[in-house]
């Protein structure tokens, strides 16, 4: 929408307060759409007060729309069960150095994978290199905050893949051009073609075929809602949907997604993959016993927990498996449940005497 706004002149704008009423309400990174206005607000600014003198008026009154819509979209961001809280949100996760140093998804990118980002990224080096085409000041902007977020946190590619696309096939236009001719006649070739067959779809034919396709893959069972039972608790859930654990639950982070997806509210995780949600205090708590850290069974003193569900092939799992006040009444190859030998539990324990997990047999 800013990008039709501010090189095709459309009235997109429009769009931007519902698109961030949605945003808001349904992820976190809605943020990043504020950031988005101003970084097109500020550089029709700068043009408004240092572009030539034809353009002066066109990046002005751009400028003033831009602005109005950026205290629109940040009065709807408000419209949200936490109120002003929510602005807050955003950077209070971003300045937590325990979330941003051990959450996987905050941490830079691993270069030794292979990684499609680091293609890319290497691509949009070459071609901005080999490019005669400069940019203007949104665009330095866009790139290097892009690079700067994807490069620190890996949670970031995904954006910078949507913003840099666009961006590198307009300074590609300039490459193609310089390419030798016999090949430049193909491509131009090939490009009407594709652009012909295109305008006669349409552009409703592909998306519908594609819902035809989704729609005969589940009709014919080949695409089935499951979870991969190889990665997930699947079967250690079901134990305890048929039996009744009471006290309170420690479990995997990883696992705290399914229980709480397949098994509340009749059980409550301690931990999921939400890791920015629960904060240092909370987090500290669960990598101690987790990792079982010196102090971990004070943490589970503290919380009073009574029962375990953690992957089998886990450090805790061992741990737990040679205190003699701990039992595992259930484990397969995901996950083994241990509950605390006491009162709570004795009718528990007479039911399901103790197992053998799978590293032992």
């Amino acid at each position: 929408c800013l990008d039709r706004f501010q090189y095709k002149h459309d009235r997109t704008l429009i769009y931007l307060p519902l698109i961030m009423l949605l945003w808001v309400i349904l992820h976190g990174g809605y943020f990043f759409g504020l950031i988005l206005l101003v970084i097109y607000l500020a550089g029709n600014v700068v043009y408004s007060l240092v572009g030539r003198p034809d353009q002066i008026r066109q990046y002005r009154m751009k400028a003033k729309s831009l602005l109005l819509v950026l205290v629109a979209t940040v009065g709807i961001c408000i419209i949200n069960p936490h109120g002003f809280e929510i602005l807050w949100f955003p950077i209070r996760v971003t300045s937590d150095r325990f979330v941003m140093d051990r959450v996987t998804e905050f941490m830079s990118p691993n270069f030794h994978e292979a990684l499609p980002f680091k293609y890319m990224f290497l691509t949009a080096i070459s071609m901005l290199a080999l490019s005669r085409s400069t940019l203007n000041l949104i665009e330095v902007a866009l790139i290097s905050l892009l690079s700067y977020m994807a490069l620190y946190s890996g949670r970031y590619v995904s954006l910078f893949a949507i913003i840099a696309a666009p961006l590198l096939l307009r300074t590609g236009e300039s490459i193609i051009a310089r390419i030798p001719e016999r090949f430049l006649q193909f491509y131009r070739k090939r490009n009407r073609n594709l652009i012909a067959i295109d305008t006669k779809l349409h552009g409703y034919v592909w998306p519908t075929i594609s819902a035809l396709f989704i729609v005969g893959l589940v009709l014919t069972g080949a695409l089935r809602h499951q979870f991969n039972d190889k990665t997930f608790p699947v079967a250690a859930i079901e134990f305890l949907k048929k039996e009744t654990i009471p006290g309170n639950m420690f479990n995997n982070d990883e696992f705290g997604d399914y229980i709480i997806f397949a098994a509340w509210p009749k059980y409550r995780v301690f931990m999921d993959g939400r890791s920015d949600m629960y904060g240092e205090k909370h987090g500290s708590a669960y990598l101690k016993v987790a990792n079982v850290q010196p102090g971990w069974k004070e943490i589970l003193s503290k919380y009073d927990i009574s029962w375990i569900i953690f992957d089998t092939y886990s450090a805790l799992a061992a741990a737990l498996r040679d205190q003699r006040d701990w039992q595992p009444i259930y484990s397969d190859r995901v996950a083994t449940i241990f509950v605390k030998k006491d009162p709570a539990h004795e009718s528990l324990l007479v039911r399901h005497p103790a197992v053998t997990l799978p590293f032992e047999r």
